[in-house]
């Protein structure tokens, strides 16, 4: 017995004014797939920083102010110019 429905969900865009993608995709997606959208809107560019945020926040309360901080911080890290996120350079740029 299926409990679900499969629906397709088109939530995308742009974030203004910083100009950064979003995108939201079912979890189950193949990641071929997926990687391939991305390399087709970038016009074939690897991208420098993917940022994959899965849900649970009705797992805990957060308040308002470090909500926002923390919305406000995944944005920033997404636009930065040179962000160098996993590396193991001692010098990382974009911190």
């Amino acid at each position: 017995m299926r409990h679900s429905t499969a629906v397709p969900v088109n939530v995308f865009g742009t974030l203004q004014p910083s100009g950064c993608k979003f995108l939201r995709i079912d979890a189950r997606l193949p990641i071929k797939d997926l990687f391939g959208l991305i390399l087709d809107d970038s016009e074939r560019q690897k991208p420098t920083f993917i940022l994959s945020i899965y849900g649970a926040a009705k797992y805990f309360t957060m308040p308002e102010r470090l909500k926002n901080e923390f919305i406000r911080g995944v944005i920033d890290a997404g636009t930065a110019a040179s962000l160098d996120l996993a590396s193991n350079d001692p010098n990382p740029k974009g911190f």
